[in-house]
């Protein structure tokens, strides 16, 4: 039904429009037949006037070049993207100087803040930033011009700039900027913002424009230095916020012309940057920046050095002592760029950084006289730091006397570092850093109280801890000790009844597989109670159990690579520090801890090499240890078991020990240290430089003995300083100053009871009479007075009244 109705309808609309096409098609054409043609109209062409547009000019770059680094900071919201300074960054690279960006990914990475690049950089430029610089901050930036550093900071009112943070920096420089933007409805480039500066005071900013030069800003800020304005607006030119008649200036240079401040970004950046004269007044900022006059302080370390830096050691036991921190520091100033060498002395064209001790001020003498530094050192120091020293009451610089040199020593523990216009400060437990500077040659002066501190200075430079007690701009006194530290007793016994032997067989093992352990025991158990110890029996040594005996003996025998182990070599040195007994002996003990504190302060040793050994030669006769051998005897040594050729250690000994055997005239590096023997107040050691069961059995019980009857004894005298000097080659070893006599002992100015002769000592008019330290002797041996022991008379040594 709807159907029908709709037919009709759609054929009916249909024909209408046909009908209306037709009609049309008929009536006008098409084409050229058309009926119809519109008339054709000509268009009046229009004028424009032209435009004006700024001249661009080419502008001639001829930089002086030099060398430094500029740093951008863009760790403060900075409001800008960094390649819209590639056009100043390219004027900062054809100078000479590298750039560097402080992004807030970069900030976050150790040493990489903007406090820590000032401690480098010449010149530092502050675009926009919205953040607000922190306390901490201002005092570096303000450190850092007071150093003779540069600062551009600049601001723009197009962006969305927060004046305050401007201001947090500017301010300290005298410099305000307005919230703000410049503006002239007559000296413009085709905007009012966009104005066009034709006026320049003198300055290294305006320098090259004068009458002719216009410099355009782009909407730039108002800047307040009265006084400092070095470009300036004319009588057209006003403030959006005051229409008063004040001069108003984009830009100022402040504080001895080392800040300065701009309104305006975007002539910076391209097509601008080449609008007018703006190129000249961007090599000009170029030059600016690249110019600066920058000095460096001790707490600018270590850039204050030239390309190669010295690092100077004249004590080798010092050297060894910090080998590695000597390594790590090498690595952290050559990250800077610069060249690293290790030298005993300092010359006269490269920049040093001289390590030592209090006692070897003498060798930077000149240096610290210089600075009006001086050492005085109080009655209270050690004889062997007396001996190291050198020198007497009469030296400026450092100063050992039997007496305080005045009063005011009196006020002080271990003496005193005397800072001229500074006053004085404790010398114990301190460290000295000194920086010495010259034309073009910078020396760093480091010394300290003792092998602790020694270690606390590197840990404080690398650190750039020592910035914390500076005491000047090139002097810091860093104590990490109190001073006169008190060491408990020695509770080293001097009477041997009960011997550890400690078998380390838990390193790398040769083909002999043997450590020794049963010649030392089958030497020594008929006369002491012997305990052993394996290590690879996987139990831990302690302190305590070590202290339970009256001496031990470390042997290692033919192991290596990690021959003693760390855990064992702190315990050892732990053993030591509180005072004891210790023989050691290996074939690799040098070698496994060559450049360590283990080696140097309680081996007493030094490594130098690796060599066969077929003998060893007696070279110090009147030692203890060399009792009943003939001056100049010859032992060798048997074949190993396994008939491989073992080379063990070679080694000098470490400053204040003796040598008492050496390599044999059969064996390789004969000379060389085999038998080192050292002592103190606290400690006696005993190294044996070869796999004890190795040595001719029939000299094994002598050395053995005659090494614990040395603990028994009480400690010799020093070495002279000059036999403290380690063997360097074959021609700089020195010869040992033998200790006084057996026999001789016993005088009014010394009381050791060592008067006996024939393995037994008769008590004489001179000999020691009971005393509470000595020992009477009588012909069974030793009557010990109150802390004596009582002799046995029997063939070890113990009856020769010395057992005090």
């Amino acid at each position: 039904m709807r159907k029908s109705v709709l037919t009709p309808l759609i054929v009916i609309v249909v024909l209408i429009a046909l009908a209306f096409v037709g009609g049309r098609y008929l009536y006008y054409g098409y084409g050229a037949n058309a009926a119809y043609n519109p008339p054709k109209r000509e268009l009046k062409p229009v004028q424009f006037d032209e435009v004006a547009i700024s001249a661009r000019q080419e502008v001639v770059d001829n930089p002086t070049v030099s060398e430094g680094v500029v740093v951008f900071d863009f760790n403060h919201d900075n409001a800008l993207f960094i390649e819209e300074l590639n056009t100043l960054y390219s004027k900062i690279v054809s100078r000479g100087f590298s750039y560097e960006l402080v992004t807030p990914q970069a900030a976050e990475e150790e040493g990489q803040s903007l406090i820590d690049r000032l401690r480098y950089a010449k010149a530092l430029v502050l675009p926009l930033p919205r953040a607000e610089y922190t306390t901490e901050e201002i005092a570096e930036i303000k450190n850092f011009v007071d150093k003779g550093g540069q600062i551009l900071i600049i601001g723009d009112p197009t962006r969305t700039v927060v004046v305050e943070a401007l201001n947090s920096i500017a301010g300290s420089f005298g410099i305000t900027y307005a919230n703000d933007y410049l503006y002239s409805l007559e000296n413009n480039d085709n905007n009012y913002r966009n104005v066009v500066y034709t006026q320049f005071n003198e300055s290294p900013i305006t320098s090259g424009l004068g009458d002719g030069d216009k410099i355009i800003f782009y909407g730039g800020n108002s800047i307040s230095a009265p006084g400092y304005e070095v470009i300036l607006g004319d009588e057209t030119t006003f403030s959006s916020i005051s229409d008063n008649s004040r001069t108003a200036a984009p830009v100022v240079l402040t504080t001895n012309d080392q800040v300065l401040a701009i309104g305006d970004m975007t002539f910076l950046a391209e097509p601008y940057s080449a609008a007018e004269s703006n190129g000249k007044l961007i090599n000009n900022i170029a030059d600016f920046l690249t110019d600066a006059d920058r000095s460096f302080e001790l707490g600018d370390f270590p850039y204050f050095f030239n390309g190669q830096v010295n690092v100077v050691f004249d004590d080798t036991l010092v050297f060894n002592s910090q080998f590695e921190d000597s390594v790590e520091l090498r690595e952290y100033i050559e990250a800077t760029g610069r060249k690293v060498s290790f030298s005993d002395k300092i010359d006269e064209q490269n920049d040093a950084i001289f390590v030592g001790r209090f006692t070897d001020a003498r060798a930077v003498q000149d240096y610290l006289t210089a600075g009006n530094v001086a050492i005085h050192r109080t009655n209270k120091q050690s004889e062997r730091d007396a001996l190291l020293a050198g020198t007497g009451e009469d030296e400026v610089t450092i100063t050992l006397t039997d007496t305080p040199s005045d009063d005011a020593d009196a006020d002080f523990v271990e003496g005193r570092i005397q800072i001229s216009g500074i006053g004085e400060l404790e010398l114990g437990g301190s460290t000295l850093f000194y920086l010495h500077r010259e034309a073009n040659r910078n020396v760093l002066i480091i010394l300290s109280d003792n092998p602790d501190t020694n270690a606390d200075a590197f840990e404080l430079l690398l650190d750039h801890e020592f910035t914390s007690c500076l005491a000047g701009p090139f002097v810091a006194v860093c104590q990490t000790e109190e001073p006169n530290k008190q060491e408990a007793p020695s509770v080293r016994s001097s009477r041997i009844d009960k011997i550890l032997v400690v078998a380390d067989n838990s390193g790398r093992s040769r083909a002999d597989q043997q450590t020794g352990v049963v010649e030392f025991q089958n030497v020594l158990s008929a006369t002491y109670q012997v305990d052993t110890w394996f290590t690879a029996d996987g139990d831990q040594l302690d302190l305590e159990t070590l202290q339970d005996y009256d001496a031990i003996i470390w042997t290692t025998g033919d192991y290596w690579d990690d021959s003693i182990n760390q855990e064992n070599a702190e315990l050892l040195t732990e053993y030591v520090e509180a005072g004891g007994n210790l023989i050691l002996s290996g074939a690799s003990i040098a070698f496994d801890w060559d450049h360590t504190d283990f080696l140097a302060d309680v081996v007493h040793a030094e490594y130098m090499s690796f060599a066969e050994l077929r003998d060893i030669e007696l070279t110090l006769p009147a030692h203890p240890i060399a009792n009943g051998f003939a001056e100049g005897q010859v032992i060798t040594f048997t074949n190993s078991p396994s008939g491989e050729l073992l080379e063990p250690d070679v080694v000098s000994h470490a400053p204040g020990a003796r040598v008492i055997f050496q390599r044999g005239p059969g064996s390789a590096e004969s000379d060389a240290a085999a038998v080192i023997a050292y002592e103190d107040d606290r400690s006696k050691i005993a190294y044996y430089a070869f796999p004890f069961y190795l040595l001719d059995p029939v000299a094994q019980a002598p050395l053995v003995n005659n090494t614990i009857d040395w603990f028994t004894r009480k400690p010799l005298d020093l070495p002279r300083t000059s036999d403290e000097e380690p063997a360097i080659d074959d021609e700089g070893e020195q010869e040992e100053e033998a200790p006084p006599e057996e026999g001789e002992e016993g005088t009014d100015d010394e009381d050791t009871g060592d008067e006996g002769e024939d393995n037994g000592d008769e008590g004489t008019e001179d000999g020691d009479e009971g005393d509470q330290n000595g020992d009477e002797g009588d012909e069974n041996g030793d009557e010990d007075g109150e802390n004596g022991d009582e002799g046995t008379g029997d063939e070890n040594g113990t009856d020769d009244g010395s057992g005090g």
